[in-house]
């Protein structure tokens, strides 16, 4: 990890900027101040003072639970129709049927819902305090900017989480109960904030090497770009990935299983990325690592909470590659009981499980390549990917009638699989037909990232009838494609309105 947010180096920073543990948490009676303490009115004074409070902020995306350290495997994709739960942790295993048996302050609701929030107040500080400090415009400029991108990326989140949401803009106190927006308005301010960082970030490749992982104009461009598609407004959508794509900045790794493992990672396909510890820091207790494999990896090396359904497994057989071989994606994606055996961590399949078993497990992102799989591990999580991001343009090229022009993104990525090009295999498509191949694609290409509950989500898949999958796949309420806001939030704060259907 070269991301300059050493938790030795930024604790003081850190709870400084500590907004509070949610949005509104309560305080207790009592409060004892030690009066040499530093606070936000004496903390914000010089440089150095304004890089460490934005790396507060970087630190914050890796180290909570609830914003990418650990859940957001659970309250994306395993909440779409590519996974599924069997995991003795009832609470975890209802998430993916769409129930909350145990209550909306089920910890990975809770976690998700606090840990942005808290996430929002430190860039809040950041961006309410940094342009009044003394020091380099430039660097300034900059820091802020990357402040406003991590509290867009904070809300886009929990928009397409939580639909209306608080949208608090300032430091604000303890006290305060700001009122939930309208979702309109948010997408409003997440454009606004992105616009803002777009203006003043440096490209992909003026970053000095100790600064790589920081927010960039590339990567500004790029959520912005998903904000529009998320909102279906496919042309805007289409012009400004457009931008990212025509930009040369970016591009496809030759090999596609190279984005998920901890070697070379801030790479040409790499938009933006949460910026693990290394495995030396790791070793040390230094910094911050991905959880989420150790929950949903393979049974016996971890702990299985949450798996792919045999509809998606499917999913990877459907085409050949040029070779008449399956998917290379899948290899990468899952691991499953295979002609020829599949070695998982050092050990056979059939050792692990059986000769019989047909049992399937997430394979992406999990130390398949070491005899463990640590509890934190040091492999970057990709928010934005280049070959997620081909396709989300070829998506809005699509649905804004360019048809066309959605089989160059789309060829990329057929291509870096071994398949043939669409443009030679199915030249002249409709709208339609190209909509089902470009989804087929989004399957396979971005299993646990993120894509295929983003894509159902836009293209309001949930409730539907979709009539060819099997009972793994178990929707129970329209309107549950959003999550419930937290119970505990709705008490603290009356303003609040608990979402549709819960």
């Amino acid at each position: 990890m070269n991301l300059l947010v050493d938790c030795k180096r930024i604790v003081l920073g850190a709870v400084l900027l500590v907004l509070f543990s949610g949005l509104s948490a309560g305080c207790t009676d009592l409060v004892q101040t030690n009066p040499n303490q530093e606070t936000s009115s004496t903390f914000f004074e010089s440089q150095e003072d304004a890089v460490r409070s934005v790396n507060s902020v970087y630190n914050q995306l890796a180290s909570a639970n609830g914003t990418y350290a650990q859940w957001p495997y659970f309250m994306r994709d395993q909440r779409s129709d590519i996974g599924y739960s069997d995991s003795p942790w009832v609470d975890l295993s209802n998430l993916s049927k769409f129930t909350f048996a145990g209550g909306y302050d089920f910890e990975a609701n809770l976690s998700t819902w606090n840990d942005h929030y808290t996430t929002i107040g430190r860039a809040n500080r950041v961006i309410a305090n940094v342009p009044d400090i003394s020091m380099d415009e430039n660097l300034r400029a900059r820091l802020v900017g990357e402040a406003k991108f991590i509290r867009a990326l904070m809300y886009f989140n929990l928009v397409n989480s939580y639909d209306d949401v608080p949208m608090p803009l300032d430091p604000g106190t303890a006290e305060e109960r700001p009122e939930q927006r309208p979702s309109e308005e948010v997408w409003d301010q997440i454009e606004q904030d992105l616009q803002d960082a777009q203006a003043v970030l440096p490209a992909k490749g003026e970053y000095a090497e100790e600064n790589e992982g920081r927010a960039t104009s590339g990567a500004a461009t790029a959520l912005l770009g998903r904000s529009h598609l998320q909102q279906q407004d496919w042309e805007q959508a289409a012009n400004t990935l457009g931008q990212v794509v025509s930009s040369g900045e970016y591009g496809l790794l030759d090999s596609y299983v190279e984005n998920f493992d901890a070697d070379d990672e801030n790479h040409q396909e790499s938009v933006f990325a949460i910026q693990f510890a290394d495995e030396s820091r790791l070793s040390d207790n230094i910094g911050a690592g991905n959880k989420g494999p150790k929950l949903f990896g393979p049974r016996q090396i971890a702990f299985a909470d949450g798996q792919p359904t045999r509809w998606y497994f499917n999913k990877f057989f459907e085409e050949e590659t040029v070779n008449g071989n399956v998917d290379p994606r899948l290899e990468a994606t899952i691991f499953y009981n295979r002609d020829g055996g599949f070695n998982i961590f050092g050990t056979s399949y059939d050792e692990l499980y059986g000769d019989d078993s047909q049992e399937l497990f997430w394979k992406k992102y999990t130390e398949y390549y070491l005899d463990r799989q640590d509890f934190a591990n040091p492999i970057n999580w990709q928010v934005i990917r280049y070959g997620s991001l081909l396709l989300e343009y070829a998506d809005a090229l699509n649905e804004a009638g360019r048809t066309n022009e959605a089989y160059a993104p789309m060829d990329q990525v057929r291509t870096r699989a071994n398949l043939e090009p669409l443009s030679q295999v199915a030249p002249n498509l409709s709208q339609s037909e190209m909509r089902e191949r470009i989804e087929h694609q989004i399957l396979l290409e971005t299993g646990v990232e993120g894509g295929r509950w983003r894509y159902m989500l836009r293209h309001e898949l949930f409730g539907t009838d979709l009539v060819d999958h099997d009972s793994e796949f178990q929707f129970y309420q329209d309107g549950r494609e959003y999550l419930p806001i937290p119970q505990s939030e709705i008490d603290l704060n009356p303003s609040i309105e608990q979402n549709p259907s819960y």
